[in-house]
């Protein structure tokens, strides 16, 4: 019985340093191979995003960047209209 709550302890720290440290480094290691086969499959990516970390800015400049718009959520204006209700209590017999 001693030695089944040993291994049950020593699975759980085991477990516990791989999630902590092994599985965000496999995790950043198999990004890393996916990123560079996407840059190989998509070469103008590359030079798109390296074109617009050598634009320098001058001090004072302002830029506005646009982002790709979302989906818009569809409008709750049309749903109806708001009934104002009570609560009826009931009578015991």
């Amino acid at each position: 019985m001693l030695k089944l709550i040993f291994y049950i302890i020593l699975f759980y720290l085991i477990f516990k340093v791989m999630v902590r440290y092994v599985f965000p480094f496999l995790v950043r290691l198999y990004l890393k191979s996916v990123r560079k086969k996407f840059y190989q499959q998509n070469p103008h990516y590359r030079q798109q995003q390296q074109q617009q970390r050598q634009k320098k800015r001058k001090d004072g400049e302002v830029t506005i960047e646009y982002m790709q718009h979302k989906q818009r959520q569809p409008s709750t204006d049309n749903v109806g209209e708001y009934v104002d209700y009570e609560d009826v209590e009931q009578e015991e017999k």
